[in-house]
């Protein structure tokens, strides 16, 4: 379970030139909510002041959502399709903390009747210091942190995942194995990739080793982002396939397979070759790359 930690150093007079801190922890950093069409449910948020100075905190809602080349962003409430932050109540929207003072904040999450699949938000705690009585100048600053939530209706939620491309950078003496693939969310709620590819001899369908697969932690509904690998061992000249096998939403997995030539010492690399998805088949090549049609 993550948690932000946010650390301000300031200068609380300019007659004494006294230093403070507020430092505050907000965890969960994200909260996943399976609540169906209909129904409420309440969650809380811890926030904690772990600094010397006493701390205003106030709370709002936002959208969570991304676009092609940043994958997260935040907007005001119902600015996007699948936001979920007006559906959300919070108890407490201003509070103080004392030095040392942690509170559980609780908040409602009721989704409408209507609604289907995965709905995201982000809920902001902006952490001030209370200003001093009788300073003659105060220089303020504040902080910023979010906790995301991602709602889900396990009744109308449809996952999916495809891998619609990839490629594999065979090893050499100097770098390692690299692999590539291209993942696309075509469903109506978030999944959360997480696998292995497989390196397979094509001559005698030999296993040979595996390494792990890293994904964004999660990609929203019509997200599409890169899962990346890498395998520091030594391949013989040869044909290969790397069988990319990643799971996700309990149960679910999506595969692919990626073949790739590793070339004879002192071969020129050759240019990639397209693989259609449908035939299976690759060239000889030194890059071997994969698209979906």
């Amino acid at each position: 379970m993550g948690k932000a930690i946010v650390t301000i150093v300031l200068l609380c007079t300019l007659h004494n030139a006294a230093l403070a801190q507020f430092q505050t922890v907000v965890s969960p950093a994200k909260i996943e909510m399976a609540v169906s069409a209909g129904e409420a449910k309440k969650q809380y948020i811890k926030v904690v002041n772990t600094g010397n100075q006493v701390i205003t905190v106030h709370n709002y809602t936002r959208d969570w959502w991304f676009k092609a080349e940043v994958p997260k962003i935040f907007a005001p409430a119902n600015t996007f399709e699948r936001s979920c932050a007006s559906w959300i109540a919070l108890d407490q929207s201003k509070f103080e903390l004392q030095p040392g003072e942690k509170r559980s904040i609780p908040f409602t999450l009721a989704v409408p009747p209507d609604a289907e699949g995965g709905h995201y938000a982000v809920i902001f705690f902006r952490v001030e210091p209370k200003p001093k009585k009788g300073a003659s100048l105060q220089i303020r600053f504040g902080s910023r942190i979010g906790v995301l939530i991602a709602q889900f209706d396990p009744k109308t939620s449809a996952p999916d995942l495809k891998i619609v491309g990839g490629q594999v950078e065979p090893p050499t003496e100097a770098e390692p194995l690299r692999l590539t693939v291209d993942l696309e969310n075509p469903s109506n709620v978030h999944v959360k990739p997480t696998g292995t590819a497989a390196l397979i001899s094509k001559t005698d369908g030999r296993y040979i080793s595996h390494f792990r697969v890293t994904s964004w932690p999660q990609l929203l509904p019509g997200q599409a982002k890169d899962a990346t690998g890498e395998w520091a061992g030594v391949l013989p000249p040869g044909e290969y396939e790397a069988l990319v096998t990643l799971s996700y939403f309990n149960s679910k997995a999506a595969t692919k397979r990626i073949p790739f030539t590793v070339p004879e010492p002192g071969d020129s690399p050759r240019p990639a070759a397209t693989l259609q998805a449908e035939t299976g088949l690759a060239g000889k090549n030194s890059l071997a790359k994969t698209t979906a049609q």
